[in-house]
């Protein structure tokens, strides 16, 4: 089975470069073949995942052939699928420099790349696109404009689908949106508050359910005053090291010198540890 994706992208230039990489014989079994294509409509998953993006980069080319690449963005689901072949977006008012449009007025082929940064997944597309008014009252302007959003629509995109890869997720780096990590905030605090209420009910009236701090002991000394620690640490060759078993924190000490945590543990010989036990 053939793969639409592939029978764009992989142009003779692309399969000598797999060639001499040695990733040929495996695309060619896995994306090339006689029978009708696939990738090219969109299924269950890919709509799913469209549907809940927020954000894709546009790649178009100029009548010179430099291409460029641009951010395009909206509100949850901007980016509407029409049908299994056809996506479309409402392009809102930027900086006015309409180079996307003009390339698209020259050469309808694009890319897009939709990231979800937080699963690490990535979804590449290729097609032709269409620059399209919005006129206020048409089907296409009330199924594309978002009310709620603050913003100008300017324009309607829409996208014919050729075909469309996912991407393995080596190198995405790893964020969430600001929405989200607010979203799992409250359920924490929300969490913290049942469990106090709790606690107070477990409590009953005027009791104290607060946990005691923990005692702060002080560890012991390593042979701080035996004659053998003194001249240790007159030495200028001796190299003492010390630890202090702590619950949160070590006291660490080479030669005289102490950390920012120390206490005034003392090292009894060069090179040895001591811990006092909690």
């Amino acid at each position: 089975m053939s793969h639409a994706f592939a029978d764009i992208a992989f142009t003779p230039s692309v399969k000598a470069a797999q060639q001499r990489d040695g990733s040929r014989a495996g695309y060619a079994r896995s994306f090339e073949g006689d029978a009708p294509a696939s990738h090219d409509r969109l299924g269950e998953a890919e709509l799913e995942f469209i549907a809940a993006q927020r954000s894709f980069y546009l790649a178009t080319v100029s009548e010179t052939g430099w291409p460029y690449v641009q951010h395009r963005g909206g509100p949850k689901g901007f980016l509407k699928a029409l049908d299994d072949r056809t996506l479309a977006f409402a392009d809102y008012a930027g900086n006015r420099q309409l180079i996307s449009v003009g390339n698209l007025a020259v050469n309808d082929r694009v890319s897009l790349i939709l990231m979800d940064y937080a699963r690490r997944v990535r979804l590449k597309l290729l097609g032709r696109l269409a620059v399209k008014d919005l006129a206020p009252d048409d089907a296409l302007a009330k199924a594309l404009i978002d009310p709620a959003y603050q913003a100008r629509p300017q324009r309607a995109m829409v996208v014919t689908v050729e075909g469309y890869d996912w991407n393995c997720p080596q190198h995405i780096p790893v964020r969430f949106d600001a929405e989200d990590v607010q979203r799992a905030l409250d359920e924490r605090d929300q969490r913290i508050a049942a469990l106090e209420a709790r606690l107070a009910a477990l409590a009953g009236p005027g009791g104290d359910t607060a946990a005691s701090p923990p005692q702060r002991r002080e560890p012991r000394q390593c042979n701080a005053g035996s004659p053998r620690s003194r001249s240790t640490a007159r030495s200028t060759k001796a190299r003492t090291f010390c630890v202090a078993r702590r619950p949160s924190w070590w006291t660490t000490c080479t030669g005289s010198g102490f950390g920012s945590n120390a206490s005034s543990t003392t090292c009894s010989a060069p090179l040895r540890r001591c811990a006092a036990t909690w």
